[in-house]
C-alpha cells in the first residue's frame, strides 16, 4: 500500500512522539506543521507559539514543530488538520481555498496600496469573524492572520508595465484566481509546487515566479533571477488554522490559552518580518540583483487589466466576507 508523505512521516515519527510523551509532564501535545525552511517567518511563528503555549499554560500544553514540508505540501498538510491527523498548520491562503471556498477573497488584485491598509482589513474583528464562521463550515478554527507584506514578482527582467510580462511562464500557486490573473495580465501561469519552484528556475522551465521578499532571499530564488519588481498584486498573508473537533474538544481555558498564543506568535512573525525585509532588500542589491519599486501610476495599469476578476471572486465567497473585507479599501 502507497502511503502519503503525511501518513509516512506520522507513522516515522510515532515512536518518538509516544518517547515524548511520556518524557513530558504536558497534559496535551499539539503537532504545528508547515511547508518552509526554519528560516522562514513560519518557524519564527511557530517557535514563538511553542514558547507562549508552555508559558502560560505552565507546561500542560506543548507544541512539536514540524517544518520544511516534512509532513507534506500546503495541500496535504491542510487535508491533515481536516482529518485531525496533525493538530495547527499554516499557508498562504491560495491552498485553503480549496477547502474553504471564502479563502479566495484575499485573492482580489491590487486591492492594497499600503501594509498598514492590509493590516486595518486583517485586524478588522468583523472580517476575521465572518471569514472565521466560513473555516469552521470546513472543519477547521481560525487562529489567526499574518500580515506579511506583499507578494512581487522575479525574472530576468524589469516588470514596470503588463507589457513586460507578455510570453513570460510565471510559476503561480495551484489557484484558479491567481492562474486567471497572470493570463488577464498577459503571462504564460504555470502552477508548479513550492518545492519544485527553484529547480524549474534553474532549468528554465519557468521564466519567473511570484512570492514575498522573504520567500525571495531565504528560498534563494534569487540566484536564478536578476530582477525583483515590486508588483504587490496581492497580499502576502498566512492563515493560522487548527482542527476544528481539536479545539472544540479544549475546555474554555485551554481554548483561552491556544488562541493568546496564536495572536502573540502572529505579532511576532509581522514583527520578525518588518525587521528583516530591508535586510533582504539590502542583501539582494550587494549580490547585483535590482530591486524596482513601482509608482501608483505603473500598478494602476496592472490593475486596469484584472478588475473584472474582482465580481468573479466575490461569487466565489460569503458575501459577509466580502462586505468586510472590501469596506476599508480605498475605490
Amino acid at each position: 500500500m502507497k502511503l502519503t508523505k503525511l501518513a509516512t512521516a506520522l507513522l516515522l515519527s510515532g515512536a518518538l512522539t509516544l518517547f515524548a510523551a511520556a518524557a513530558s509532564a504536558a497534559d496535551l501535545n499539539l503537532s504545528v506543521a508547515h511547508s518552509v525552511g526554519e528560516e522562514s517567518t513560519q518557524q519564527v511563528t511557530s517557535l514563538a507559539f511553542q514558547k507562549k503555549i508552555a508559558e502560560i499554560s505552565n507546561g500542560s500544553i506543548e507544541a512539536t514543530i514540524y517544518p520544511n514540508a516534512q509532513m507534506g505540501g500546503d495541500r496535504e498538510l491542510v487535508e491533515g488538520v481536516q482529518a485531525g491527523n496533525l493538530a495547527i498548520t499554516t499557508s498562504s491562503p491560495a491552498p485553503q481555498a480549496n477547502f474553504v471556498a471564502s479563502a479566495a477573497i484575499f485573492d482580489l488584485p491590487f486591492a492594497f496600496a499600503t501594509i498598514d491598509e492590509i493590516d486595518k482589513t486583517f485586524k478588522d474583528p468583523e472580517f476575521v469573524k465572518a471569514l472565521g464562521a466560513e473555516y469552521e463550515k470546513a472543519g477547521f478554527h481560525l487562529l489567526g492572520i499574518s500580515n506579511l507584506g506583499f507578494r512581487i514578482t522575479t525574472a530576468n527582467k524589469a516588470i514596470i508595465t503588463p507589457e513586460d510580462l507578455k510570453g513570460l511562464t510565471i510559476r503561480t500557486m495551484e489557484n484558479k484566481n491567481h492562474i486567471e490573473m497572470w493570463r488577464k495580465l498577459g503571462a504564460n501561469p504555470t502552477p508548479l509546487a513550492f518545492n519544485e519552484l527553484y529547480t524549474a528556475l534553474q532549468q528554465g522551465t519557468v521564466d519567473g515566479q511570484e512570492n514575498p521578499m522573504e520567500l525571495i532571499f531565504t528560498q534563494k530564488y534569487f540566484e536564478q533571477q536578476t530582477d525583483i519588481s515590486k508588483t504587490n498584486h496581492i497580499p502576502h498573508c498566512l492563515c493560522w488554522v487548527m482542527n476544528l473537533a481539536q479545539y472544540d474538544a479544549l475546555t474554555d481555558e485551554q481554548k483561552k490559552q491556544v488562541d493568546e498564543a496564536a495572536a502573540f506568535a502572529i505579532a511576532a512573525g509581522e514583527k520578525y518580518i518588518r525587521d528583516n525585509d530591508a535586510e533582504y532588500e539590502k542583501q539582494l542589491l550587494s549580490r547585483d540583483r535590482k530591486i524596482h519599486n513601482l509608482t501608483p501610476e505603473q500598478l494602476s495599469k496592472f490593475k486596469s487589466l484584472v478588475v473584472d476578476l474582482w465580481p468573479e471572486i466575490e461569487a466565489q465567497v460569503a458575501p459577509e466576507v466580502y462586505k468586510n473585507y472590501t469596506k476599508n479599501i480605498a475605490k
